[in-house]
């Protein structure tokens, strides 16, 4: 019996949803910039579906497992870089726990730490460094309604909306 098999070398960024594409987009054209301006070769990330998965996986791990959804690093990273950023409110109106578009989360991670020395700027460091060669990006939300006395002190249920991002970037 003959087997066959389809190898897909590279990736496809037809398989990535729109998010995703901008998060993978976003990173190469920072790095590109930065690689070119500091007279290097540049060296493009290749999108990882399994870096995303993984992201994903503990972005939606850390919204189940407490109220402030404190931000911990998953300790099971083995070696892989993370970057993380959250979004909570309660006032639907204040932009508080929304989904913000991924070029204002690359922004946050990148640009905002460019004058920063290390470790502070670890964040643009791992989107930048030529060593890395993998990103996979993911985004989890999710409401809830809380107690009035845990959100806001008038009687009204206020819904807690929470968004965690949460980036791997890969090495070799």
């Amino acid at each position: 019996k003959e087997l066959s098999f389809d190898i897909l070398v590279g990736y496809d960024p037809g398989t990535l949803t729109e998010r995703e594409y901008q998060y993978w987009v976003g990173h190469n054209k920072r790095r590109k910039e930065f690689h070119e301006k500091h007279g290097k070769e540049y060296v493009p990330l290749a999108w990882s579906h399994s870096l995303a998965d993984r992201a994903r996986a503990w972005a939606t791990t850390l919204l189940g497992e407490c109220d402030d959804v404190s931000m911990r690093h998953d300790p099971n990273r083995n070696g892989d870089g993370e970057n993380m950023a959250k979004n909570l409110g309660s006032n639907p109106n204040s932009g508080l726990g929304q989904l913000y578009p991924v070029e204002s989360i690359v922004t946050r991670w990148v640009e905002r730490e460019m004058d920063w020395n290390w470790p502070e700027n670890a964040h643009l460091t791992q989107a930048l460094w030529r060593g890395s060669t993998y990103v996979g990006c993911a985004d989890v939300e999710k409401q809830r309604q809380m107690a009035p006395s845990v959100v806001s002190k008038s009687a009204d249920i206020a819904v807690l909306e929470i968004v965690i991002w949460v980036r791997l970037v890969g090495i070799g």
